[in-house]
């Protein structure tokens, strides 16, 4: 642990990865040991990073879109190896076996043979309802179940589904069945939000290697959400790590 907080490597580790900043928090045996920010969430402002900064998570996201279809599954709602067609009867993929066979276990273990397709998130045209109708449309590039394959698509396509389910928003129940009973009220999913707060990291682009920052644009997730929408710091993130850490 001493190591891990030692200012020198943070400092040498910060310079090689051109970071302008970061937060960190160490747990051991059921108890938080250490929360500390380093370097700036704003260079233009020198505004410092604190644990309370919001970040984008980015992919992190995907376990708690997880984790609320797992809970679905514990109250009986869902079920991971039912497949997805007797829930959603119009839900289609192009391969005609993967359309009949699909279940949500193979989504969360990016095994359904489409990977990529990337352009289809983050899409502000269109609802979560129109996303899931156009995952017919996505060529696969593996046989159904012949290989595990990174999908951020298909876990916008998990929170659609248990949008349908619901008939709730993949944001109220993220909101009703992690955020509110962890305490985590920084923690937000979307963009505007975060940036309506006066502690979140601006994002830098690193065009040349170890060069010049540039600040990035918002990137609102929109239907791509369930992927890569959450928004939280560092805090707040030892909520949710400390809740997995206990065995829930």
């Amino acid at each position: 642990m001493e190591k891990l907080l030692d200012e020198a490597f943070v400092q040498r580790e910060m310079t090689h990865w051109n970071i302008p900043g970061f937060a960190i928090a160490v747990c051991y045996q059921g108890q938080v040991l250490a929360e500390q920010g380093y370097g700036f969430r704003s260079l233009e402002r020198g505004e410092p990073v604190t644990p309370f900064t919001l970040f984008d998570i980015a992919s992190c996201s995907k376990s708690f879109t997880a984790a609320v279809l797992a809970s679905l599954v514990d109250e009986g709602t869902l079920e991971f190896d039912r497949p997805i067609l007797e829930y959603l009867p119009d839900f289609r993929m192009m391969d005609p076996v993967a359309t009949s066979q699909v279940t949500v276990r193979d989504m969360l273990y990016h095994r359904t043979g489409v990977a990529g397709h990337d352009a289809l998130w983050p899409d502000p045209s269109i609802d979560r309802k129109e996303y899931l109708r156009r995952i017919a449309f996505l060529r696969p590039n593996k046989p159904f179940r012949s290989a595990t394959q990174y999908s951020n698509v298909m876990y916008g396509a998990l929170g659609a589904i248990a949008e349908q389910i619901t008939g709730k928003t993949w944001e109220n129940l993220v909101q009703e069945r992690i955020l509110t009973p962890l305490g985590m009220a920084r923690t937000c999913l979307t963009v505007r939000e975060m940036r309506r707060d006066p502690d979140y990291a601006v994002g830098y682009f690193e065009r040349v290697r170890g060069g010049a920052l540039s600040p990035m644009p918002p990137w609102e997730m929109d239907v791509g959400a369930p992927a890569a929408g959450v928004n939280s710091c560092v805090h707040e993130m030892m909520h949710w790590v400390m809740l997995h850490l206990n065995n829930g």
